[in-house]
């Protein structure tokens, strides 16, 4: 095995880096280049920022990003664009349809758009050289390349932080699944607000709460509804909440409460009469 390249690695190492491997498919290599650029999707794709800072944009996802960040986009067809800082580089690497639709078919690794950040090392660069190697070799059977590939990307994932796990990060997910119930709100968007990928962050958050973030949510609708219905119409209170259909907010209300908003209603009257 090679020794591993020092980090940061100067512009002369990046230009003896920079000849991509490509085979079967398969592509992998480093950047540095800073233009914008805006493009079609066709693939997957994950890039491990080295050094300088830039923006990726996928579809409805937008990544700032720095040195020890990952970025995995699988949308096909979706446009995506990117502005990179003067002083960026990157290793990536890329699997075309043909591939992408094996790994996806096999159920071997699933594929997904998400942003997350590794420690900044030298041993995701490295085994990039490796791949970009094994690559530039015609003999290599693309099966075991495309085994090769696919440990890496599941090496890049292993590297990664789970900061979920900290009270802080915790709270700041609560926090935003709380606010603004009025507004749709995806979870994989939460994940990505917190700094984790979004299978991981729903694993954590249930493993601390008890419920997933979308129940957690529903939850804390419902814990307003209860308010808000002591002086406003059920309909009213739907459309406050977000809801586009009064019936799913009362389905909702019931599966939490145990009752109808219009039967929990009926017993606050009755309270109120009562004193």
């Amino acid at each position: 095995m090679s020794k591993p390249h020092p980090f940061p690695l100067n512009d002369t190492d990046f230009r003896q880096l920079l000849p991509l491997g490509q085979l079967g498919g398969m592509m992998a290599g480093f950047n540095t280049t800073s233009p914008e650029r805006t493009e079609q999707n066709k693939s997957y794709g994950m890039n491990y920022i080295i050094r300088g800072q830039a923006r990726y944009s996928y579809g409805e996802h937008n990544f700032i990003v720095g040195p020890g960040s990952c970025i995995e986009h699988y949308q096909n067809g979706v446009p995506h664009a990117h502005e990179r800082s003067p002083d960026f580089a990157e290793c990536y690497v890329t699997l075309q349809q043909e591939i992408v639709d094996t790994i996806t078919q096999s159920g071997l690794i699933r594929l997904e758009t998400q942003s997350w950040h590794a420690p900044y090392t030298d041993t995701i660069p490295h085994s990039m050289c490796e791949l970009i190697n094994a690559m530039r070799d015609l003999s290599v059977d693309p099966s075991r390349l495309l085994i090769q590939c696919l440990d890496f990307i599941q090496h890049c994932r292993e590297k990664r932080h789970l900061p979920i796990s900290s009270e802080s990060r915790l709270q700041r997910a609560r926090t935003i699944l709380a606010s603004s119930l009025d507004k749709p709100l995806r979870m994989h968007d939460v994940a990505e607000k917190v700094g984790i990928a979004y299978s991981t962050f729903n694993k954590r958050f249930h493993e601390h709460m008890g419920v997933s973030p979308t129940i957690f949510r529903i939850c804390k609708k419902i814990e307003r509804a209860r308010f808000l219905l002591q002086s406003k119409q059920v309909q009213a209170v739907a459309a406050e909440l977000g809801y586009a259909e009064t019936s799913i907010f009362t389905r909702q209300f019931k599966q939490h409460v145990g009752m109808t908003p219009r039967a929990y209603q009926r017993i606050l009257r009755y309270k109120t009469r009562e004193h």
